[in-house]
């Protein structure tokens, strides 16, 4: 029997994990440039970097398609990748396996919610491997934001997922706003739009997965603020609605809940 999600919004956070709960400590630090932790972060990175593409590959069924536009950014420059939030366990792998899979291999960060970092055993592991939690004050806001741009500084692509909750398997481009797309604006840095999709195959029920890459996008240097923000956005979104189209297999089925109206 195919799994069902039912759904009032798609804001709706549909997946709960051991960490759900989990608040950052008020003293967490964003940048963990330490002498140990660049260390050790590059071994767990190069360890999980196995792992993440051996389950993209694998149990995934991935390819990669238009990984190569992501070496077109000169190696001294940091950049943005914008996808599609579709895999619970493999998202967080996601950034790690992207990175792995370029000739010329960057160590990517990605940015996701304080619940992944409260899981068992990979939890704290993921500050190491290149997590960035999301904050929920302004304080917290305020570091995250520094740490961005400290790693981009660094030629360091960070990834982030702007439909913020995992749908798993989910077919569709969920609508998200403008606010992620504050950091390239801000850094004056190409982003780049990358989109998961699902297709039927022909032996077993589970689909296989292609990850297309398009861009780079650039900011507008020659509008205002926002309107760089939402430039980049429409451009990002367009991408992803039109690579979405390749999906032809609904593996998990998402039913809307008409009782509620939709925010």
């Amino acid at each position: 029997m195919k799994r069902e999600y039912t759904y009032s919004s798609f804001e709706e956070d549909l997946v709960e994990n051991a960490g759900q709960d989990f608040s950052l400590p008020e003293n967490y630090r964003y940048i963990r440039d330490r002498f140990w932790e660049r260390h050790y972060g590059k071994l767990l990175y190069y360890i999980f970097g196995l792992i993440g593409q051996l389950y993209w590959r694998i149990s995934l069924r991935a390819r990669f398609i238009g990984v190569e536009k992501l070496s077109s950014i000169s190696r001294d420059k940091g950049y943005f990748i914008y996808a599609n939030h579709t895999q619970p366990f493999g998202d967080p792998m996601l950034a790690i396996a992207i990175g792995a899979s370029l000739k010329v291999r960057r160590r990517n960060r990605a940015i996701g919610s304080p619940a992944n970092f409260g899981l068992p055993v990979l939890g704290p592991l993921f500050p190491a491997m290149g997590g960035i939690p999301t904050a929920s004050d302004r304080e917290g806001l305020k570091k995250m934001e520094e740490a961005i741009s400290y790693y981009v500084r660094k030629a360091q692509p960070v990834v982030i997922f702007p439909e913020a909750h995992v749908w798993p398997y989910y077919t569709g481009i969920r609508p998200f706003g403008t606010v992620s797309f504050h950091y390239p604006v801000k850094e004056s840095l190409p982003c780049f739009a990358m989109t998961v999709c699902y297709k039927k195959a022909k032996i077993g029920k589970k689909p296989l997965t292609r990850i297309y890459i398009d861009g780079p996008f650039y900011p507008d240097e020659s509008v205002p603020l926002k309107q760089r923000k939402s430039y980049l956005c429409e451009k990002v979104r367009a991408a992803m609605l039109l690579r979405s189209s390749e999906s032809d297999y609904e593996y998990v089925k998402y039913t809307k809940n008409d009782d509620h109206e939709e925010e």
